[in-house]
């Protein structure tokens, strides 16, 4: 079969596809006998000339038959050629040469776009660059893409294309087909803050670190960080300093100027939510650097796979310096490479000691002969092979690394509760159950969190409603609405007052993100709003703006799991059931850890969409 196309003479398209056009019929994919007689005219179609040596289009093609083995194939390829393009000198052999059409005029794409990209190169004109970029309609021979003739054709028609792209200007695309391609990315940063979409800023940066990390395991450059710290300057808040919590933190004090490496293997930190882990780790954080402990650190979320966390540390560990990691073993290192870029995986799967050494190690030089604090806030979220791998951290003795687990009691899995046990039955765990404020320090936690004076009936209202939770605290004493009984009966009311200046269809789309989870990349969020992407990008500004949102570590977090919680609580038992559906749908779509999606279907009240997303993310466990 053949189909009519304009123009006489033989067109050849090499770009994107494959396909010739011989006196205005196209050759239809059915009538190539074979593949060989297909690549024998694309080898032939790449050189200007179109016509190379007998010896050389041999080697291309059968590069492991020998002479008399390939020009029988050779032949063979060449007689099936003809067939398909209906012509007997489609492909001639003659004096030790083979040749595409030797008498008729062949025009391919590929030297059309060559032609084009040198003479707009060497003009230096940006419009005369973005219209010679237009003609690369794709790669070179896609599906040869393995062959190793089209290797170096295709480069070189890739790089011509990205060169291009940079001159005019096409940052988008030159960084679709440059993935790594820095300034580039940085470029495109530039552009959305100018535009005033931080959103869309932070997705370029995410995109660029992901990408450098997975194809050349490094990370941004300063530029870049310099440009992403703009991006999130603004939304940064500034937190009251630490009010009450004096006993406790003198314990830690006294167990942080301890002789390194002696009883003490984990410092736990528990408390219900808001009741001030964070902060209270914040401070540990302080007090142990300035006793000359090196701290890394790390807030555990619901998503991603096995060590997740763990991988999180080595990343922030190489982002601040790269030398702890390339100064581990060969072994160590490629443990660390399969945790952190679990998209090429090792022919065997990583065992339980395997990540526990490498994590050590790589503990141990980042600290440079320095004792080690490894902060774990919300580790109640951290899946069991990371519980582990911290619990035997914690009970190697003569190690100067601390683990500091800060953690709900009423949420923590049996894995950590049983391991912290173990840990304080064998005299190796400092406990701090951090409590209600008293009034005294809930008093002056208000006067330090208000934007304004309080009267002293308004700070006694707040200091009742919080019943000394220090995020409520904070929350009522920033909210306008804080001392009226009638518009605030809750703490909890204090929280949704930062809503109220927000449309509805905005509240309903950050209650679906609310159930989603605590942890969402920019493409995920996208996906999840289910929007355009300049409407998703304008939400994300309006929920940062309003505090419900923040930016951490180039993904979306809310600002404190109560406040997802409050948003969550707004759906009714049957919304949320139909929202789970919908966030699994959307996760899938996303590339979503496998276990979150599956978490969704079955919280949504389908085990049976579930099933396959439990089996895939038992694999990638097993994996691991």
């Amino acid at each position: 079969m053949t189909s009519q196309a304009p123009g006489g003479g033989v067109q050849i398209e090499l770009l994107g596809a494959f396909s010739v056009v011989v006196d205005g019929c196209e050759v239809a994919a059915d009538e190539w006998p074979g593949r060989r007689a297909v690549e024998l005219v694309q080898l032939l179609a790449l050189p200007d000339a179109h016509r190379l040596t007998r010896d050389q289009v041999i080697e291309g093609l059968w590069p492991t038959l020998g002479v008399e083995a390939g020009a029988a194939n050779l032949r063979k390829a060449a007689h099936h050629a003809r067939q398909a393009l209906r012509s007997p000198e489609g492909v001639e052999l003659r004096g030790g040469q083979v040749a595409l059409f030797p008498s008729r005029a062949i025009e391919t794409d590929a030297a059309r776009f060559e032609a084009e990209a040198r003479a707009a190169l060497a003009g230096g004109d940006a419009a005369a660059c973005a219209a010679a970029a237009s003609g690369y309609s794709g790669v070179l021979l896609p599906e040869a893409r393995y062959e190793e003739w089209t290797h170096a054709p295709r480069e070189r028609l890739r790089s011509l294309c990205v060169e291009l792209l940079r001159r005019s200007g096409q940052w988008e695309r030159l960084v679709e087909l440059e993935p790594t391609d820095e300034p580039a990315y940085r470029e495109l940063m530039r552009s959305e803050l100018a535009a005033g979409s931080r959103p869309a800023a932070i997705r370029w940066y995410g995109r660029l670190r992901h990408a450098l990390r997975q194809e050349l395991r490094i990370v941004p450059g300063a530029e870049s960080e310099a440009i992403y710290d703009e991006c999130v300057a603004e939304l940064e808040t500034t937190e009251p300093a630490l009010v009450g919590r004096q006993l406790e933190l003198a314990r830690a004090t006294a167990l942080l100027r301890s002789e390194p490496g002696g009883d003490l293997g984990v410092l736990v930190v528990r408390g219900s939510a808001g009741i001030g882990k964070t902060a209270f780790c914040r401070e540990v954080a302080q007090l142990a650097r300035a006793a000359g402990w090196m701290v890394a650190g790390v807030a555990v979320t619901d998503a991603g796979g096995p060590y997740a966390p763990l991988a999180r540390v080595a990343e922030q560990l190489e982002a601040s310096d790269p030398t702890p990691l390339q100064a581990l073993g060969t072994r160590a290192r490629a443990v660390m490479d399969e945790l952190t870029s679990p998209a090429a995986p090792q022919e065997q799967p990583l065992t339980r000691h395997q990540v526990i050494g490498a994590f050590r190690r790589l503990l141990l030089a980042a600290g440079e002969g320095a004792p080690v604090a490894l902060i774990v806030d919300d580790a109640h979220l951290a899946d069991e092979a990371t519980i582990d791998v911290l619990n035997h951290l914690g009970s190697a003795g003569g190690t100067p690394i601390v683990p500091v687990l800060a953690y709900r009691p009423e949420s923590a899995p049996e894995a950590l509760t049983l391991g912290v046990a173990r840990l304080a039955r064998a005299g190796k765990a400092a406990e701090t159950d951090l409590g209600p404020l008293d009034r005294e320090d809930a008093t002056a936690l208000v006067a330090a969190g208000a934007s304004v004076p309080r009267a002293t009936e308004v700070v006694d209202r707040i200091v009742e409603l919080a019943q000394g939770n220090p995020f409520l605290t904070l929350e009522l004493a920033r909210s306008a609405t804080a001392g009226v009984p009638a518009l605030v009966p809750t703490a909890r009311d204090a929280i949704a007052s930062r809503l109220v200046d927000l449309e509805e269809g905005a509240v309903a789309t950050l209650r679906r993100l609310a159930l989603a989870g605590d942890d969402l990349d920019p493409a995920g969020v996208v996906a999840l709003i289910d929007a355009p992407e300049a409407e998703a990008f304008a939400l994300l500004d309006v929920a940062l703006s309003a505090g419900v949102l923040v930016v951490f570590d180039a993904r979306y977090r809310f600002r404190h799991d109560l406040v997802r919680q409050a948003l969550v609580e707004q759906l009714t038992p049957h919304e949320r059931l139909t929202a789970h559906g919908e966030t699994a749908r959307r996760l899938a779509t996303a590339d979503a850890e496998p276990g979150l999606i599956a978490r969704h279907w079955l919280a949504g009240g389908r085990p049976d969409e579930a099933r396959e997303w439990l089996l895939a993310a038992a694999r990638r466990a097993v994996e691991l």
